[in-house]
């Protein structure tokens, strides 16, 4: 394997994993900001009081932000070493799987 393609991989991997990581964590920014936004609607209407939305990007939103970053940045991390550590399979069968 040469200079290059080694590489070019490991900025291909880098790559992904931030892209993947980045996107599910303003996923999970999203969801938590609607669920604490509606938790703080239901404890107004069940208080008798105006809602607090600092509250929920504080104590929902940011934590379950930092979580989904967490978790997807090691799901990743994992599931690209591992495909870079397996060797392509290619067997007389899988020829003639091929759609294209």
């Amino acid at each position: 394997m040469s200079l290059k393609s080694i590489l070019a991989t490991t900025f291909g991997v880098i790559f992904r994993v931030l892209l993947i990581t980045g996107i599910f964590t303003l996923i999970g920014f999203a969801v938590g900001l609607f669920l604490g936004i509606a938790a703080s609607m239901l404890y107004g209407v069940l208080r008798h009081t105006h809602p607090d939305m600092t509250m929920a990007y504080r104590f929902v939103a940011v934590p379950f932000a930092l979580m989904a970053l967490v978790i997807t940045f090691c799901v990743m991390l994992y599931t690209e070493i591992r495909r870079l550590r397996r060797p392509l399979e290619f067997s007389r069968t899988s020829a003639f799987r091929r759609t294209s």
